[in-house]
């Protein structure tokens, strides 16, 4: 997997029943970093696909956790940079 500078990165806090959203632009460093969008969606493949389409290739960050492998694989097949994180690193 290529690593390409992506205008936003959006980061998932994973939950049994939710998945909470934010999306950021900019990467740090000299560029500042901004709140671009913020939501809750259902944790289904129903309600991820629906919030996925349309949306322009981003970095993902998700949380390791039991959803993380389906929802990671939606937003790689999406074309999205995914990058699944062990919270304790």
């Amino acid at each position: 997997m290529s690593r390409r500078r992506h205008k936003h990165t959006l980061g998932i806090d994973l939950g049994d029943r939710t998945c909470h959203l934010c999306i950021v632009t900019g990467v740090g460093g000299e560029d500042d970093i901004t709140i671009a969008e913020t939501g809750v969606i259902d944790t289904t493949p129903e309600c991820v696909a629906q919030w996925l389409r349309g949306r322009k290739p981003m970095r993902v960050v998700i949380e390791v956790g039991a959803h993380a492998r389906w929802i990671a694989k939606l937003f790689d097949a999406a074309g999205h940079e995914v990058m699944v994180c062990n919270p304790r690193r």
